[in-house]
């Protein structure tokens, strides 16, 4: 099997902020299990289910920093562009209305491991 990840760069955290700045998109950094990881860096995934803790919007970026099967960070991190929100209804689910959100993201230029 090919390994079809994107080649990616070494980049400090002060790059980014200059690669975004004067958007007003917001960089929220989290944890994903490399399954995931993978198929979103493979392009296989494009959204994720998540806990409605962050204020996220269109526009946002994702960094995904990959967790192994024992919570350890890995080296590897991809970022993603947020192309849609959407909240869950809490009239069609009430148990978990609100709470959640489906993040629809397409792989961002600024796909990068940190050293």
């Amino acid at each position: 099997m090919f390994d079809v990840r994107l080649p990616t760069q070494r980049i400090n955290t002060m790059e980014i902020n200059k690669m975004t700045k004067g958007t007003m998109n917001t960089i929220h950094n989290l944890k994903i299990r490399s399954v995931d990881f993978n198929a979103i860096n493979g392009g296989d995934k494009k959204a994720e289910f998540r806990i409605n803790d962050h204020e996220y919007k269109k526009g946002d970026f994702l960094g995904l920093h990959e967790i192994d099967d024992n919570d350890n960070f890995t080296s590897d991190s991809i970022f993603v562009k947020v192309t849609d929100v959407t909240v869950i209804d809490s009239d069609l689910y009430p148990q978990i209305g609100g709470e959640f959100v489906l993040l629809s993201f397409e792989l961002s230029s600024m796909s990068y491991v940190f050293a």
